[in-house]
């Protein structure tokens, strides 16, 4: 089995284990500020890296199309942040804390 094939199996058994199921009702919104928040977390990263923002992407020049605000990526770049918030939301959740919104 290749390692890739070996990790996808084993990030699926985990994601089985731990039980991935859909958010609870209401929590599209929490998931969208955490997304914004993963994706200017990753700006920051990149930009203290030498990273510059680009209209193109180029690993060697350092310079990518994604270091904009969350809100002017397109839908499909907005995908990935999304899934890296809803798999952390739901991790907090299966670990057993409460997210409750501050008044």
């Amino acid at each position: 089995m290749k390692y890739g094939s070996q990790m996808k199996k084993n990030m699926q058994e985990e994601t089985d284990r731990r039980g991935a199921s859909a958010l609870p009702e209401g929590f599209d919104s929490v998931c969208e500020e955490v997304a914004a928040a993963v994706h200017d977390a990753w700006t920051k990263e990149k930009i203290a890296d030498g990273w510059k923002a680009a209209d193109h992407r180029d690993a060697v020049q350092k310079l990518d199309d994604r270091l904009i605000p969350y809100n002017e990526l397109p839908e499909e770049e907005k995908k990935y942040d999304r899934a890296t918030a809803e798999a952390a939301i739901r991790a907090l959740l299966s670990c057993g804390y409460e997210i409750t919104k501050k008044n």
